[in-house]
């Protein structure tokens, strides 16, 4: 439950600013009219090129704890942290049988299917979603490899960015329901508060 308490606040948080982006249209150049000043910062607040690497960030790192979540049911963990998405996806899908939460990791994790401005941004950073934890906190890796952030925003006046984000809120509104509901099957007897607190669909 700790586990799965922690993933869906960063799924949540995810899931939010992915709305404010959608909403706020992913403002890229800002033209007004009149005399006042246009506050550039205050209308680009919720921007991809003001929020993505964090947002990012938080929307895998979420994904790592619920399925580490599901990892723990086998019981205490005997090998070191591991913070592949792949192996911990696949370790799942072989326990597990549910098409909405295996399509949404397939679609976010494999380099076949992970949707653009992911796409690009790995490509030229020679990296993979398995260094998330690295290639989206840091601007460069261990051995000095630069990871090229721009990939993830000012594409096409921000319109990949608010298709993306504008996806990525409704696929994550989508997948919450489905995750809650197979944890509470696999573990009834757990504390159910907390879950019901955060893991809602909205």
């Amino acid at each position: 439950m700790k586990y799965w308490r922690l993933g869906i606040q960063y799924l949540h948080l995810t899931q939010q600013a992915s709305d404010e982006i959608s909403k706020q249209r992913n403002a890229w150049l800002v033209v007004g009219e009149g005399p006042e000043p246009i506050d550039y910062a205050e209308r680009t607040k919720w921007s991809d090129h003001m929020v993505a690497t964090p947002v990012l960030f938080s929307f895998f790192h979420g994904i790592e704890l619920m399925l580490k979540g599901f990892a723990a049911l086998k019981g205490p963990r005997t090998k070191p942290p591991n913070h592949s998405l792949s192996a911990l996806a696949s370790a799942f899908n072989d326990e597990q049988n549910d098409a909405v939460i295996s399509q949404f990791l397939e679609k976010y994790l494999k380099a076949a299917t992970v949707p653009s401005p992911l796409k690009e941004f790995l490509a030229a950073s020679h990296t993979d979603i398995d260094k998330y934890y690295q290639a989206l906190k840091y601007p460069e890796s261990v051995a000095g490899q630069e990871y090229i952030h721009n990939e993830l925003y000012y594409k096409d006046k921000g319109e990949w960015g608010l298709s993306f984000y504008s996806q990525l809120r409704d696929d994550i509104a989508a997948v919450r329901p489905a995750l809650v509901c197979l944890g509470r099957s696999l573990a009834p007897h757990a504390p159910k508060a907390g879950a019901g607190r955060h893991a809602g669909a909205s």
